[in-house]
C-alpha cells in the first residue's frame, strides 16, 4: 500500500485536521457507498463512493470495510492509503490511530476504465449544537463553577492562536483544525499572556 495520491493535498490535510484529537461519537453505514461519522464537536463527515457508469461497473466505488467499534479515546493520528492501480481494482483507505491502536475507519474499492473516476468524496457538515447540557454544581452557583473553570483553562476564543472564521468557529493557527470558540486544549496560550 502507498499513501493516497491526489491533486488536492489540502483535501487530505483538511480531513486529517478534522479528525485529529477528536472522538467519534457515532458511526453508521447508510448503504453500499455511503457512511457517516459524527465527531464530539458536532461535525458530521459523510463519505460517498465515486458514482460510475449507469450501464456498466466502471467507476463505481463501494465500501469494503467500515469501522466496527468506536473506542472512547481521541484520534491521535490519521493515515491515507491507496492500493492497486489504474485498470485494476483500487482500494482507498483511511486508518485512524488511538495511540498505538490502528483501526480502519473506511475503505473503498472499485475499478475504472479511465472515464468515470475513482475513490470517494467527503462532505463536512456542522450539526446543530447539543441542547439540554446539564452541569452539576455541588452547592455552588453555576456561574461560580463556570468562572472557576474559565480561570484554569484556556478556551480557544481566549487563545492567541485562535483565528475566528465564522460566528462561533475558527481555526487554530498553531495546531490546525476547525474549532469552536468554547473548545480548549492543554496547549492553549492566553492572548493576555497568562
Amino acid at each position: 500500500m502507498k499513501a493516497i495520491s491526489t491533486d488536492d493535498i489540502d483535501f487530505l490535510v483538511n480531513i486529517k485536521n478534522l479528525l485529529l484529537y477528536r472522538k467519534i461519537v457515532k458511526a453508521e453505514k447508510l448503504d453500499e457507498r455511503t457512511a457517516r461519522i459524527i465527531l464530539d464537536n458536532n461535525i458530521e463527515l459523510l463519505f460517498e463512493g465515486n458514482e460510475g457508469c449507469g450501464g456498466c461497473g466502471n467507476g463505481w466505488f463501494d465500501i469494503k470495510k467500515f469501522i466496527d467499534h468506536i473506542p472512547d479515546n481521541a484520534i491521535t493520528n490519521v493515515e491515507f492509503l491507496e492500493e492497486g492501480d489504474y485498470h485494476e481494482t483500487e482500494t482507498f483507505t483511511i486508518n485512524i490511530f488511538y495511540e498505538e491502536e490502528k483501526l480502519n475507519l473506511i475503505s473503498y474499492d472499485g475499478y475504472d476504465n479511465g472515464y468515470y473516476g475513482t475513490g470517494f468524496c467527503v462532505g463536512v457538515k456542522l450539526l446543530e449544537p447539543k441542547q439540554n447540557i446539564t452541569i452539576r454544581a455541588d452547592a455552588r452557583n453555576i456561574s461560580d463553577v463556570y468562572s472557576d473553570v474559565r480561570e484554569k483553562l484556556t478556551f480557544c476564543e481566549d487563545c492567541k492562536n485562535f483565528i475566528c472564521k465564522y460566528d462561533d468557529f475558527g481555526i487554530c493557527n498553531e495546531y490546525g483544525g476547525l474549532i469552536k470558540k468554547q473548545d480548549f486544549c492543554s496547549r492553549g496560550v492566553r492572548k493576555d499572556g497568562e
